[in-house]
């Protein structure tokens, strides 16, 4: 099964060859070992009332407790993602709104392959942010796997990739985390010093950064335009 990141109804013949022979080398006699790790106790029937962007926000601080406690000053997603045994390797597809691509399935075991050509760049941010995206896919979305693929993206119900999108900035940025960065700034929360300042404290972009202030009622849609103007190079 797959969970493309984003993926266009134009894929070429050669990214069909390489995800193909992907699937074959990935594959193993039994992954219940490996999904095993995914099942978290989430409370996924308290959010199914809430829309794509809630549920991902509720649901991604649940696993970040979960999965990395309250302690820390930020969250360390590739080692989640190594406790979980998830694999985690690069490759070249052709399809630049590609982020990544995750495996998973009965016999394959539960697999993220980023895309190096993705129009995103290789930043540390988004790849940061990339897996904890993948990581939402692999823990909340198998039900939606079939024989072949689901596309996630641009091309694929736009609730999925809205809760992923929201799973990972509250993953990467739960509100204890934000509360404490934000404590420790110098500048008020609106101003381009403090988000420069909680980006990189939190090691996540400051656009997801100021998305989640915005979503989280820090500041206001003025603001958020304006310090996404300041920050429109940033990327992530």
């Amino acid at each position: 099964m797959l969970l493309y990141g984003a993926i266009s109804p134009a894929t070429e013949l050669q990214d069909v060859a390489l995800l193909t022979s992907l699937i074959v080398g990935n594959y193993v006699p039994d992954a219940a070992s490996w999904l095993a790790r995914l099942d978290l106790p989430l409370d996924l029937g308290d959010v199914s009332q809430l829309m794509p962007g809630e549920q991902g926000a509720r649901l991604g601080e649940q696993a970040c407790e979960l999965l990395c406690g309250n302690g820390g000053s930020w969250v360390d997603v590739r080692s989640v993602i190594q406790s979980l045994d998830i694999q985690v390797s690069e490759i070249d597809l052709s399809d630049v709104e590609l982020r990544a691509v995750s495996i998973f399935g009965p016999t394959q075991r539960p697999h993220v392959f980023c895309n190096r050509k993705t129009r995103w760049g290789q930043g540390s941010a988004v790849l940061r942010f990339t897996l904890a995206h993948e990581l939402c896919h692999l823990l909340l979305d198998r039900e939606y796997g079939d024989e072949l693929a689901i596309a996630t993206g641009p091309w694929a119900p736009v609730a999925i990739e809205q809760r992923a999108n929201a799973f990972a900035a509250a993953f990467l940025m739960p509100t204890w985390l934000l509360k404490e960065a934000l404590s420790a700034a110098e500048a008020p929360i609106d101003n381009p010093e403090t988000i420069k300042t909680v980006s990189a404290r939190l090691r996540v972009s400051a656009s997801s950064l100021i998305d989640r202030l915005y979503n989280l009622d820090e500041i206001t849609f003025d603001d958020r335009i304006r310090l996404r103007t300041v920050w429109s190079s940033d990327r992530g």
